[in-house]
């Protein structure tokens, strides 16, 4: 499969309604750049970075909704999809090592890991749900975008324990 938009990470609709969450921050200097749909971190210093190791976890920030510049240091400003707990994405779902998974009804309330994978394109930016990995952390599926047994279909989640922690809706004011 060719990496193009349909088989990206990418922001889908808000619960409840409401326009999305769109801000503006500064690029990082990063040696792998990034494309639409990956999922961005801050750094230390406030610029926005791609998150490159293995599974999307805690601190993960933003999808970003266009390629990063090719003079990102610092002075190219990038509008992204803030990851909020209202905020619903779509991704493939598959294995990430395999590419065998599909789409599955019986997905929906649990939570697998979104990562990066070069299973179903050789792209090294592809986002996708890992229907082989169940996980605390990552894509809490809400429902299936595509009919069960579909290949690389696409789920539609909200993000799990990036902004919180235990449920998907979790706050500190609610502990």
């Amino acid at each position: 499969m060719a990496d193009t938009s349909g088989s990206r990470l990418k922001f889908e609709f808000m619960l409840g309604g409401g326009p999305p969450v769109f801000m503006t921050y500064p690029e990082s200097a990063d040696s792998t750049a990034w494309d639409v749909g990956a999922i961005l971190m801050l750094d230390s210093s406030g610029h926005l970075t791609q998150h490159t190791t293995g599974a999307a976890g805690t601190g993960c920030f933003a999808v970003a909704t266009e390629p990063m510049a090719a003079t990102a240091d610092g002075s190219y400003d990038t509008v992204v999809h803030l990851i909020t707990p209202m905020s619903v994405f779509s991704a493939v779902v598959c294995n990430a090592t395999t590419a065998s998974a599909h789409p599955d009804p019986a997905m929906t309330g649990k939570t697998y890991e979104v990562e990066k994978t070069t299973a179903i394109t050789s792209a090294t930016n592809t986002w996708v749900i890992d229907g082989g990995t169940t996980s605390n952390v990552g894509a809490y599926i809400i429902g299936m975008k595509d009919t069960s047994a579909t290949q690389y279909g696409r789920a539609y989640f909200i993000f799990n324990k990036i902004y919180g922690q235990e449920s998907p809706f979790y706050s500190e004011a609610s502990s």
